[in-house]
């Protein structure tokens, strides 16, 4: 088997499909071309994350392109790390960011409210 030592295509954290109208499921497939030659993890970086975040509605953009603007700014995570990230966050972000989570699966579960 040959093996490639060429750099990765980009990612395509903020295009791909969201087509399991399931958050857990359309995370699942942030990696394509399983079990073959071409597989690809699409959110290699932090920064992929954040925009994969925003591209599936998971985070208001607001929030994201705030969480992109901090993760990139940190060289020490290279690798993704969401505890590091949140533990990092100004003080009142989490728990606003937690907040809205929260009235957000209210509302999910209560279309009336």
């Amino acid at each position: 088997m040959k093996v490639s030592t060429s750099a990765p295509p980009p990612s395509r954290a903020g295009s791909l499909d969201l087509i399991a109208d399931d958050l857990a499921l359309d995370f699942a497939n942030t990696e394509s071309g399983r079990g073959f030659p071409s597989h690809e993890n699409h959110l290699r970086e932090a920064e992929h994350v954040a925009q994969w975040l925003k591209h599936a509605k998971a985070l208001p953009a607001e929030d994201a392109d705030w969480l992109k603007g901090e993760v990139s700014k940190r060289a020490d995570l290279a690798a993704v790390r969401t505890r590091s990230v949140s533990s990092n966050l100004p003080e009142g972000r989490l728990d606003a960011m937690e907040q809205r989570a929260a009235r957000n699966a209210v509302k999910a579960d209560d279309p009336d409210q």
